[in-house]
């Protein structure tokens, strides 16, 4: 269930010996999007009630993206999830989004409400040049689920960033 919210299962499938294959403190033998998937993969799997999420998706493509924004809501149901993230499609399935910028809260709401109210938080997100105090968009919602990935160098306290209770 782990890979398949990661959609790290055709990670598992290409080792030679599948799961039970070693791959090293780095991982140096699989790609960036393939290591992210994995990471993300593990976190689901220890199914911590509160799980913080730090760019979960940023080595991946974007199709690979938006099935892992769909499928983190059903893996992280009922238990915490904080996503710390500028992705439209991550931001997209979070109930609530909490836009900081110069580490302050400075808007919430969903995605959808951000993107027509708040031009920094649109700027942001669009990936467009913006307000250069924005960093990334935070979302508080149940849509959203997180496993712990390394930050991709954003500054803390900037940008959108979700956190949340999955329902069941």
């Amino acid at each position: 269930a782990a890979l398949h919210a990661a959609s790290a299962q055709d990670v598992a499938d290409a080792l030679p010996a599948g799961l039970d294959t070693p791959v090293g403190a780095r991982a140096r033998t699989l790609s960036g999007g393939q290591r992210q998937r994995v990471r993300l993969a593990r976190a689901l799997l220890a199914e911590p009630e509160v799980l913080i999420l730090v760019d979960p998706t940023s080595a991946v493509d974007a199709h690979t993206e938006a099935r892992i924004a769909q499928r983190l809501r059903a893996a992280r149901a009922g238990r915490t999830t904080i996503v710390l993230a500028t992705s439209p499609l991550l931001l997209g399935h979070a109930d609530t989004v909490a836009h900081l910028s110069a580490g302050r809260v400075v808007a919430t709401g969903t995605h959808a409400d951000l993107l027509a109210t708040d031009r920094g938080y649109r700027a942001l997100v669009s990936r467009a040049d913006g307000d250069a105090d924005s960093g990334p968009a935070g979302a508080v919602g149940d849509r959203t689920g997180g496993g712990r990935a390394a930050p991709e160098g954003r500054a803390a306290g900037d940008g959108p960033v979700e956190a949340g209770r999955a329902r069941r």
